[in-house]
């Protein structure tokens, strides 16, 4: 297996998730839960006022357009890791759209962004779950280390509902909707298929920390 040995333990988790059918509720019976960044990063251009209130409008954008395919909405500013963690452990809630800033494998909340390996184990967890509706990571899907993995993989139960613009930035205003698209093309993916879908838009090789 060679380099795509470190995700042997999640897929593993991730496949026993799927045979146990420790799942979320489905769309049209659950919620989708959407969390917008509370504004003035260093990552931005934008006045700090000026990139809040864009986040806020594209997140009421977002949750009229998802009305049609789930049966709530619910829009919550997010500023620590701990309400997406609630919304991953929550069952009644089927999919998670995340609005500002990050990379591909890490979402920028106000202290520790959680990375894909925490996502992970969050959801492994005893009363854990996977998702049944979506994960669309609208923020900036740069692939710029080793290990970097799409930050909902592990947390949904078909991988093709995980939608990020990978290997593009994205802008605050107006962001290009085409670039939110599903990252895998498989249903369930191994750990060669999944290395496969990053391999093309990697900036670097040096390690980071899972």
């Amino acid at each position: 297996m060679g380099k795509a040995s470190f995700l042997n333990p999640y897929v593993r988790a991730h496949n026993r998730l799927r045979d146990e059918r420790r799942l979320s509720v489905p769309p049209d019976m659950g919620t989708m839960a959407i969390f917008y960044a509370v504004g003035g990063s260093s990552y931005s251009l934008l006045r700090p006022e000026t990139e809040k209130a864009a986040f806020a409008e594209e997140a009421e954008r977002v949750a009229e357009e998802s009305k049609d395919k789930y049966a709530r909405v619910r829009v919550m500013q997010v500023s620590d890791r701990f309400r997406v963690f609630n919304a991953l452990q929550d069952p009644q809630v089927a999919g998670l759209t995340l609005i500002g800033h990050g990379t591909i494998s890490a979402f920028y909340t106000g202290n520790k962004p959680p990375r894909w390996s925490d996502v992970a184990t969050e959801v492994q967890k005893e009363d854990g779950h996977l998702k049944m509706g979506k994960i669309v990571q609208r923020f900036c899907g740069g692939v710029d280390q080793r290990d970097s993995i799409t930050w909902g993989t592990f947390a949904v139960y078909d991988q093709r509902n995980v939608l990020a613009p990978i290997g593009q930035g994205i802008e605050d205003l107006d962001p290009d909707e085409d670039a939110f698209r599903p990252v895998y093309s498989h249903e369930v993916n191994t750990p060669r298929q999944i290395l496969a879908a990053h391999e093309p838009y990697k900036k670097s090789n040096k390690p980071s920390s899972q």
